[in-house]
């Protein structure tokens, strides 16, 4: 048994994961990572029992604000500040 260290790196990698990192890169913008991303949302809706759309966003939560107020509002929105990142 290896011991398990949160350091920055080297730590040892599983066989079946570096193998796999070995394999090519799915594109972003191809169609078959639109159906992995469609198929983890769907799962995940399973597993929290909503009918509800699930969003997956690699973004910080920065990102995710932005893309609220972008994609959301019509004319005007409230926005209130809590903190420095708030006022981001």
């Amino acid at each position: 048994m290896h011991k398990k260290l949160f350091i920055p790196g080297p730590v040892d990698v599983a066989e079946d994961v570096l193998q796999k990192m070995a394999t090519p890169m799915i594109g972003h913008r191809t169609k078959e990572a639109s159906k992995l991303q469609r198929d983890i949302s769907e799962k995940l809706m399973k597993l929290f029992y909503t009918k509800n759309q699930i969003i997956l966003s690699t973004t910080s939560g920065s990102g995710l604000m932005e893309a609220a107020i972008r994609c959301c509002t019509r004319r005007r929105a409230a926005v209130f500040a809590v903190g420095a990142f708030g006022k981001r």
